[in-house]
C-alpha cells in the first residue's frame, strides 16, 4: 500500500500520462503513439523500481547505483523520443528526413525498455538488504593533502596536453574531430590524457569528501570549475558534467549527510 508521501510523488506521472494521451488524441498522429508507448512503460518500470528497491533496503536510494543506473537508462529513453516526437512534427524539417521511421525508432525505444526492465530486476533480485547505516568515516588522512597535490598536478598537465593538441575547434561537431590530424601515437597519448583527468575526477572528489570540514568551503568550487570546464570543451556536451555532479551528490550522500529521493 502507498503512502500519502508516494501517492503524491506519483501525481506529475498521472498528468504527464494525460497530457500526452490527451495531446495524442487531439493531434492523431499515428507516429506520436511509437514514442509514447514506449517513454510511458520506461518512465512506469523506473517508479515501480524506485518503491520496491525503497521497501527492500528499508531507506533512502539516492545512493544505490542501481537507482542511478537505471535512472540515466530513463533518461536516454524519454528525452531522445521526445526530441523524435517534437522532430517529427516538422515533417518537412531536414532533420526528420534523416530519421529512421517512426515505427523503427518505436522498436529501439522499446529495446532500451526491455534493458531497462532486465538491469531493473536483476538488481532487485541479487541487491542485499544491508545498509550503510551512517556516514562513512576516513581514518589515516597523513599522506591525503599530497595525493590531491598529485592528482591536481596530472589532471592540470592532462588538460593542458589535450588543449594545446586539439585542433581548432568553433562548433559542437567539430569537438569529436579536433585529434584525427594527428599521427597515431600522439593520438594515442591525447586518449590517455582525456581518460586520466576523467577518471582522477572522481579521486579528487574522493579525497576532498574525505577531510569534507576542511575542504567543504573548496568543493562546490571545484565541482563547478569541472562542470563549466566540461561544457566549454566539448562546446555543450553536459553528459561528463552530469557525472561529476552525481559524483559529488553520491560521495556526499555517503560522507556528509544522506540525501532523500
Amino acid at each position: 500500500m502507498l503512502t500519502p508521501r508516494y501517492r503524491f510523488a506519483l501525481a506529475p506521472l498521472l498528468m504527464l500520462v494525460v497530457g500526452v494521451g490527451a495531446l495524442l488524441a487531439v493531434t492523431q498522429r499515428g507516429d506520436l503513439a511509437h514514442y509514447l508507448a514506449p517513454s510511458l512503460a520506461s518512465i512506469g518500470v523506473f517508479v515501480g523500481f524506485a518503491l520496491l528497491l525503497r521497501r527492500q533496503v528499508g531507506g533512502d536510494i539516492f545512493g544505490e547505483l542501481g537507482f542511478l543506473y537505471v535512472g540515466f537508462i530513463v533518461a536516454y529513453t524519454v528525452v531522445p523520443a521526445f526530441a523524435f516526437a517534437v522532430t517529427g512534427l516538422d515533417e518537412g524539417g531536414p532533420l526528420a528526413q534523416l530519421l529512421p521511421e517512426a515505427s523503427e525508432l518505436g522498436k529501439h525505444l522499446w529495446r532500451q525498455v526491455l534493458f531497462e526492465a532486465g538491469v531493473a530486476g536483476a538488481y532487485l533480485l541479487l541487491r542485499g538488504r544491508r545498509t550503510v547505516s551512517g556516514p562513512i568515516i576516513a581514518y589515516g588522512r597523513e599522506r591525503d593533502d599530497r595525493t590531491l597535490v598529485v592528482v591536481v598536478v596530472v589532471i592540470a598537465v592532462s588538460l593542458s596536453s589535450a588543449m594545446l593538441l586539439s585542433a581548432p575547434v568553433s562548433n559542437y561537431y567539430e569537438h569529436y574531430v579536433r585529434y584525427d590530424h594527428l599521427p597515431w601515437l600522439l593520438h594515442k597519448f591525447v586518449s590517455l590524457c582525456i581518460r586520466l583527468s576523467l577518471g582522477l575526477y572522481a579521486v579528487l572528489l574522493v579525497f576532498l569528501f574525505r577531510n569534507y570540514q576542511k575542504y567543504r568551503l573548496i568543493i562546490p568550487v571545484v565541482v563547478t570549475a569541472i562542470c563549466a570546464y566540461e561544457i566549454v570543451y566539448s562546446y555543450g556536451a553536459r553528459i561528463q558534467a552530469l557525472i561529476v555532479l552525481l559524483m559529488a551528490m553520491c560521495l556526499y550522500h555517503f560522507t556528509v549527510r544522506k540525501v532523500s529521493l
